[in-house]
């Protein structure tokens, strides 16, 4: 199994909300997260593990970018989270478990 480092740094003040990611420190409250733009609501660390697997996946994106075996194509990176585990081979969810 390999462990990959994502940069954490404002993952829990940056908004997960799909075409939002406002990112302020009033956003975090102790354990509550609330978007002072969009007003999205949810547990400030659940917030925080978002954004660092978003952070991942678009990591991983760009690589596959990168590749020279990749050619022009883009990898499509659409993550939704609503809960279970996202690893380095994809989406499981907690009842696939």
């Amino acid at each position: 199994m390999a462990v990959e480092q994502v940069d954490p740094d404002h993952t829990s003040q940056r908004c997960s909300h799909t075409d939002c990611g406002f990112t302020h420190e009033d956003n975090r409250n102790g354990e509550q997260f609330r978007c002072l733009k969009c007003g999205y609501e949810i547990n400030a660390d659940y917030n925080g593990a978002k954004n660092v697997g978003l952070r991942y996946m678009r990591k991983r994106q760009h690589s596959l970018r990168s590749s020279p075996t990749s050619g022009s194509a883009d990898a499509p990176v659409d993550v939704r989270v609503n809960g279970g585990m996202l690893n380095g081979d994809g989406y499981r969810s907690t009842a696939e478990s």
